[in-house]
């Protein structure tokens, strides 16, 4: 397991903010918010491929780290980006029992410091509907995944699932149109997209496979 400091202080408010909070929720962060199976079944939605590159913004303690490397095993690379250092703390000794070598870093997903196409996947999980530059974030994304990869976005929300829960969450999403879905932030010409929902409809699913057209010229 590789550690690489820096890697981008820039924050929002919004980031500053959510960044001190996770510090002070580290400790209990696994026992908040664990959700094994989640997890597991968002890794395998992206399909991966030993010796694949991945990587995973928001990494937090590390939760997802041993369900990707399962996927890729010793040939592949994680690499991991999180605002808070204390969540990096711990994800930091999780990875240290891993097959696959990881790469950590303290930083932004607004400006990821990461070259063109270094990526096969992209997972993030968490966080994003808060994040103060959500539309740097995804084109961050974008940036860094190859033609063809695959980019995986989850975050809490309320599906409209039923005449009763579509009152329900689109009263939700008018007071806090940040738990919508955020399909307007992709670019049209950024490849094939879907959107699903968790069971119980608590988590929206966006799942893209990039194309190659895309930035546009």
């Amino acid at each position: 397991m590789t550690d690489i400091g820096g890697g981008g202080r820039h924050r929002g408010l919004l980031d500053l903010a959510f960044g001190r909070f996770y510090d002070l929720i580290a400790p209990i962060y696994d026992l908040l918010w664990s959700r094994p199976s989640m997890r597991r079944s968002l890794v395998e939605m992206l399909t991966l491929q030993p010796g694949e590159r991945v990587l995973e913004t928001g990494v937090g303690t590390g939760i997802n780290l041993p369900y990707i490397s399962q996927r890729l095993g010793p040939t592949g690379l994680i690499c991991g980006i999180d605002i808070s250092p204390r969540m990096l703390e711990k994800a930091r000794r999780r990875a240290e029992s891993l097959a696959t070598p990881v790469e950590l870093r303290e930083g932004n997903a607004s400006r990821l410091p990461y070259p063109d196409s270094s990526f096969d996947a992209v997972l993030q999980f968490g966080g994003i509907n808060f994040f103060s530059d959500r539309a740097s974030a995804v084109r961050e994304m974008l940036r860094v995944t190859r033609p063809g990869g695959r980019i995986l976005v989850a975050d809490e929300t309320l599906a409209p699932l039923g005449r009763l829960r579509r009152i329900i969450s689109g009263s939700i999403t008018f007071m806090l149109p940040r738990l919508r879905p955020p399909l307007h932030l992709f670019p049209p010409d950024s490849g094939r997209i879907s959107l699903t929902y968790s069971p119980g409809g608590l988590f929206y699913i966006i799942l893209l496979e990039k194309g190659p057209a895309w930035p546009a010229s």
